[in-house]
């Protein structure tokens, strides 16, 4: 088992090792960049509906909440990215790895946060309306769950088909 040195970019581990990586890696990260444009376009398409019912004050909650599900398409993104750091020659770019590694955990730890703040600025609008919004927030809600998932499972798989090669 090879252990981390900043200073060497390349650790031979094999092209059977490579192929693993690959073969793990890129059909999730696949799966899960649709998934998360399937959740924008989900998002945008409940805008409407929760803009016409909450009014203009929902459109912070929606805003973080389309971050976020930006943040979960960049997460998704890295972890596709992990299988194009293991060459079929059996080297690995450990140097990428880690940089795709420490994007994985910024995107989310953010996406944590801003889901966090678009759910209390979303409870906040819809105790603040004056009209009936239950059927749209209570939706929104649940789909702003969709990012953090995404986002967790891709943090996930992508540190652990690494963990496992090195």
């Amino acid at each position: 088992m090879t252990t981390h040195d900043p200073n060497q970019r390349y650790v031979y581990i094999g092209a059977d090792a490579t192929r693993d990586i690959r073969s793990r890696v890129k059909p999730l990260g696949t799966v899960l960049l649709l998934l998360s444009l399937i959740t924008a376009a989900l998002i945008v398409g409940l805008a409407a509906g929760l803009m016409s019912s909450a009014g203009m004050t929902a459109i912070f909650p929606l805003m973080l909440g389309g971050i976020s599900v930006f943040f979960a398409f960049l997460t998704t993104l890295t972890l596709t990215m992990v299988g194009r750091t293991a060459r079929a020659d059996g080297w690995f770019n450990t140097v990428e790895v880690w940089q795709l590694r420490r994007m994985r955990i910024v995107f989310t730890s953010s996406i944590l946060v801003l889901t966090l703040l678009a759910e209390l600025l979303l409870a906040a609008v819809v105790a603040t309306a004056d009209r009936a919004t239950p059927v749209p927030a209570f939706t929104y809600f649940l789909l702003l769950a969709v990012p953090v998932v995404l986002a967790l499972v891709a943090t996930r798989r992508g540190n652990r088909a690494v963990r496992t090669s090195e």
